[in-house]
């Protein structure tokens, strides 16, 4: 009987660890990523190139003729910090930092940056687009705006009209600053209208 006994609790035991085992070999799904590499790298490409490449290991604040304002990392701005503090994704009161390394610019850009202009682009479009559209909306409004967002997608014969095949002809439109078309501002949107909208 003592054998008996002891060969059941010994059984169960093992059928305890295989179990164990088993459930330790299940492999879990790992969850998609919320951005695509197209979004990250291209926001990365044209807010600090140098950070991006990995010549700069250390940014500092600095101040953009063009916008007129200060600015680290990957275009974090003021305007930008008020707009994740809108949106939920900063708490009252941050203040951009002096200084970022890489790891935190990258971090600050997907964990904070393209989330709060997610949550933008989410709350004024009104038809059904598809994630790459999404995405070149997030990248165009983070360097434009709320506003400028609005004027692109309302009104007659726009996107939330339904017109989504004429979205990125009226996106090129926007590729002056200062009163000039600057080069780099026709880049980028050429990088939201072909890479992304229509990628």
């Amino acid at each position: 009987m003592k054998a008996l006994l002891a060969y059941i609790i010994i059984a169960a035991c093992i059928f305890t660890i295989q179990s164990h085992a088993a459930i330790e070999a299940v492999k879990v799904k790992p969850k998609a990523p919320q951005f695509s590499s197209a979004l990250v790298e291209g926001v990365k490409h044209f807010e600090n190139q140098p950070l991006a490449s990995g010549k700069v290991k250390l940014d500092k604040i600095r101040y953009d003729k063009y916008g007129k304002c200060y600015e680290i990392g990957y275009g974090v701005t003021n305007n930008g910090v008020a707009d994740s503090i809108a949106q939920g994704f900063l708490p009252k009161g941050y203040k951009i930092p002096n200084s970022m390394t890489r790891v935190q610019a990258e971090k600050f850009l997907i964990e904070i940056t393209l989330p709060t202009y997610q949550k933008i682009v989410n709350k004024h479009v009104k038809v059904k687009i598809s994630r790459k559209q999404q995405e070149a909306l997030i990248m165009f409004t983070y360097n434009l705006g709320e506003s400028n967002l609005k004027r692109l997608i309302n009104g007659s014969n726009r996107l939330n009209q339904g017109n989504h095949k004429g979205t990125p002809a009226i996106m090129m439109l926007y590729s002056s600053a200062g009163g000039k078309k600057l080069r780099g501002l026709t880049r980028r949107r050429t990088y939201e209208t072909k890479d992304l909208w229509n990628g």
